[in-house]
Parts: structure tokens; C-alpha cells; sequence
């Protein structure tokens, strides 16, 4: 099958058809292969990586010295048993086992994952939630399902999303292994060493060049460092299990491979985790591959859009021929759309409020110690806010993208009057004021929380100060100040 090979990941992808004799159709046959390193150790080191799980739960994977050309490692369902099973190259296994005693067991947990994700459940493999996440991020690769009733249909699975399958397999496979003692060098020692060690199989490899497949083993790696620091506070607390009923980040791992909508959380935050290898440092350095895929996954990281709802609170002082005039203090709702650009979750972007408010207030004069109107001033108008913001996000998990924290901005504020209505109640005002366009300055705080995929809660609660003047003018030749003090609180969920 001419598409067959571009199916596979480097570093035991799921197999979806196979037609050799060998994997599926040799467990068929079973003619048990002898000597090398032994299928009863492999299948001892699954039973033991697999105590971490749910044993109610897990599925039952067996390992068979069945590799294939090319093919020295790879996880596959069989159709003549629907049995579960992890394909490998025996000299393979002992070739890694000698770098470094960790080795076989990480290749054998990568192996697991891909079983435990989900990724050879050909029903499975791409659920409507992950279409949907993944739409127009990358072009597809169509290929053909053939099923144990010889009826077939057809799947598109985009670059991006095999290369994260690939990523979620590395990282619950450091997660078996680190809970097993494994130290982040045993795994960076794995990582140098696979690309020669595959280099018999498959030809020669570039650690630092992705393809249509896989990622590059540098990213894998790197990722691999990176997330290490993150699950060590669970991986150190060798009796905590994984359950269903878990509410921890192990509990989560503990049914990724029957819970849908969590393997569709699990799959973005380490989609996020590789959009963050990709630095602008290493452009250069990738390849037309590398670049437009740097592109694709990248895009939603520089632009983000939240709708804006709040509370203004005006305060409005005015001064003519150097006499005060009081004035009401109006509250009034606000809506509107935030526009951001930059990654938000760094410390330093940049954000521009589109909003529409109403400003009703009167001005009054004390008359007998009581307050008399004298005015009556009704605006609508546009409210543009362009600031900078500056944040600290706390991480609040160990492997997952949830942020919060606080957050300050400083920016412009330009109002733009579209109706104006004005009632003069008395007639010691005979001239109705002109209203134009201003630019006053604004300042905030804020607290937020967020991921960075858009699955879960993104909210954001601000307080802010505006300092706006009014540009009130009237024909009578007058000296005329007008300002407005502006509280405003709101709330802003991001769309994207």
C-alpha cells in the first residue's frame, strides 16, 4: 500500500494496516521467534510499567519480536483477535538497553501510550472534538482503514496531529518510567542515542529536522526535559495511584484512553508545549517542512480575541468662567470585543477594547442647599482602549497549561461620540454645548486565569481608571473645563 509508510511515526507509531508477513500476520502464524532480548522480559516490564493504571481499567498488551522492514518498533491493534499488541526488533531493544538500563523500558512505555491514548483504535483515532481543534492547521493525508470484515473507509489525519500523537506518547511514557525512578538524564541519554540507533532501519536520521512523520528528536527531547520538571511532583510519590475517581493530574492520566474529551485536553496542552520549542532563534535553522508547520501551530498563539461585559462608573467635574458645576455620577453598563496581539500568555502584549457605552448625567447647581438640574447630557459613543499589558501566569498544574495570576496595563483611551442628546431645564443656559472626539489616558489591574487552548475556562477580571477629557464647547464666549473620572470593572472570556 503505497501509502502505508507515511502512516507511521519513527519511535513505535501505531500501525493501522500491515500486509508482510510479520507484526499481525506472523502473531497470526505465531511462530514465536527465539534468542535476543526475550519476550518475557517485555512483557514482564509492561506488566510492571502498567501498575501505575487502573488495573480494573488498562487494556492487556502483549509484545512480540515481530518487526517489520523498516519498521523496528511499532504498536498495532491485530484484526484477527483485537488484541493489543507492541511490535519490536529484538538487537533494537538490546542496542538501547546498553546506553542506558532505562531504555528499553522508555521505548516499551512510548509503546503503551500509543495503546492507552488511543492512537491504534482506528474509532477512535480522530474524534469530531479533535477535527474540529485540528480544521485548517495543516494539510491532511488521506489513507484507507481496512477492517477485519474487509469493509473499509477513509480517514485524513493532518501532520500536526500524528506529530502530537507522537508527543503524547513520549509524554506518558516519561511519566511510567520517571515513576519508576527514571532521571531526566536517562532520558536525554535515550533521546542522543535513538537516531543512531534506528539509522539501521530506516536510513539515515537528522535529529534536529522534523518530516511529514514525526518531530524532530531534538524537539521530543527537549520537550521531554522541559515537561520532566513539570510531573516531578506527582512521579516522586511512588504510592500514588491512578484511578478514575483521581482529581490529580495522575488521576487524569489514569483514563486518557476512555475519556474522549480529556485525550482531547491531554492532546492540546502537549500541542502547546511543542508550539513553545518552536523559538523565533531556530527559524532559520528549519526546514520548508519545519516552517510551514511552525506557522500553522503557532497562529493562535500571536491573536486572540475575548468579548468584554462591565460596570462604568463616570464621575464628571466641570468648570466654567473658573466656577465649579456639579454633576450627577452615572453608572452604566459596557460590552464590547478585546482584540490581542502576541502570545498572551507571555509577560509583555498588546490589547486594544472596542466598546459601546451610554454616558447620561446632569449638571446642577445648589440652590436653598439643594441640589437643582440644570442640564441633562445623553451620549452614546465608541470606546477605544489600545494598551500594553504587562502579566505573571502561575502554572497551576504539573503537566497541564493552566495559568492564572495578575496582570497591569497602561494605554490610550479615545471616545468618539455618535448621538448626543442635550435638554437645557432652565433658562439661564440658552446655548446647547458641542461634543467632539477625545483621547484621555487609561490604567488597569487585573486577575486572570486561562490555557492555553481554548477548551477550558479562559476569563479575565479587570479594574480600571480613566482619566477622559469631554471636549464640551459652547458659542457663548466662555472659559469651559470638562473631565470625566471613569472607574470601570469587567469581566472578558476569550473566544480566541
Amino acid at each position: 500500500m503505497k501509502t502505508l509508510l507515511t502512516l507511521l511515526f519513527i519511535l513505535g507509531s501505531p500501525l493501522y494496516t500491515m500486509a508482510q508477513d510479520c507484526g499481525c500476520d506472523k502473531v497470526a502464524k505465531e511462530s514465536r521467534a527465539k534468542g535476543g532480548y526475550g519476550q518475557d522480559k517485555a512483557q514482564n516490564i509492561i506488566n510492571e510499567l502498567k501498575q501505575g493504571f487502573d488495573n480494573s481499567q488498562l487494556l492487556f498488551i502483549e509484545p512480540r519480536p515481530y518487526p517489520c522492514p523498516r519498521l523496528p518498533l511499532f504498536a498495532e491493534i491485530c484484526n484477527h483477535d483485537n488484541g493489543n499488541y507492541i511490535f519490536y526488533d529484538p538487537k533494537l531493544m538490546a542496542d538501547i538497553l546498553a546506553g542506558n538500563r532505562w531504555g528499553d523500558k522508555f521505548l516499551l512505555a512510548h509503546e503503551i501510550s500509543h495503546h492507552v491514548l488511543g492512537h491504534t483504535q482506528r474509532e477512535q483515532r480522530l474524534t469530531d472534538g479533535m477535527k474540529r481543534y485540528l480544521s485548517n492547521l495543516y494539510r491532511g493525508t488521506r489513507y484507507v482503514n481496512v477492517y477485519k470484515n474487509n469493509k473499509k473507509d477513509t480517514a485524513i489525519v493532518n501532520i500536526l496531529f500524528r506529530h502530537l500523537q507522537e508527543l503524547e506518547a513520549d509524554a506518558l511514557g516519561l511519566w511510567m518510567v520517571a515513576g519508576k525512578g527514571a532521571l531526566q538524564k536517562d532520558l536525554s541519554q535515550i533521546f542522543d542515542a535513538l537516531p543512531n540507533i534506528f539509522e539501521p532501519y530506516v536510513g539515515k536520521i537528522n535529529k534536529d529536522k522534523a518530516n511529514s512523520d514525526y518531530p524532530s528528536f531534538d524537539h521530543r527531547k527537549k520537550m521531554l526535559e522541559k515537561m520532566f520538571v513539570q510531573f516531578q511532583g506527582e512521579v516522586s510519590k511512588t504510592n500514588d495511584k491512578l484511578t478514575k475517581k483521581g482529581k490529580s493530574t495522575n488521576g487524569k492520566l489514569g483514563f486518557l484512553y476512555n475519556d474522549m474529551k480529556v485525550k482531547e485536553e491531554f492532546s492540546q496542552d502537549i500541542g502547546s508545549y511543542y508550539a513553545l520549542l518552536i523559538q523565533q532563534s531556530e527559524r532559520d535553522e528549519l526546514d520548508s517542512l519545519g516552517k510551514e508547520l511552525q506557522k500553522a501551530i503557532s497562529f493562535r498563539n500571536k491573536l486572540y480575541f475575548e468579548i468584554v461585559g462591565g460596570t462604568q462608573v463616570r464621575f464628571p467635574s466641570f468648570n466654567r468662567n473658573d466656577v465649579p458645576i456639579t454633576a450627577t455620577t452615572p453608572i452604566s453598563p459596557s460590552i464590547g470585543l478585546r482584540i490581542g496581539i502576541g502570545r498572551w500568555y507571555k509577560k509583555h502584549h498588546v490589547e486594544t477594547d472596542i466598546r459601546w457605552n451610554t454616558n447620561h448625567f446632569e449638571t446642577q447647581l445648589m440652590e436653598d442647599n439643594q441640589p437643582k438640574n440644570l442640564e441633562s447630557f445623553r451620549i452614546q459613543q465608541l470606546h477605544i482602549q489600545p494598551r500594553y499589558v504587562y502579566g505573571r501566569l502561575k502554572k497551576e498544574s504539573n503537566y497541564r497549561s493552566l495559568s492564572s495570576g495578575w496582570m497591569v496595563s497602561a494605554g490610550l483611551s479615545i471616545q468618539w461620540p455618535f448621538s448626543y442628546s442635550y435638554e437645557n431645564l432652565t433658562a439661564e443656559l440658552p446655548h446647547k454645548p458641542t461634543i467632539r472626539p477625545s483621547v484621555g489616558g487609561v490604567i488597569g489591574i487585573g486577575f486572570g486565569q486561562s490555557s492555553w487552548f481554548s477548551r477550558r475556562g479562559h476569563w479575565r477580571l479587570w479594574l480600571s481608571y480613566n482619566l477622559q477629557p469631554l471636549n464640551f464647547a459652547e458659542s457663548t464666549v466662555q472659559n469651559i473645563y470638562s473631565i470625566q473620572h471613569t472607574v470601570n470593572v469587567d469581566l472578558s472570556y476569550r473566544l480566541w
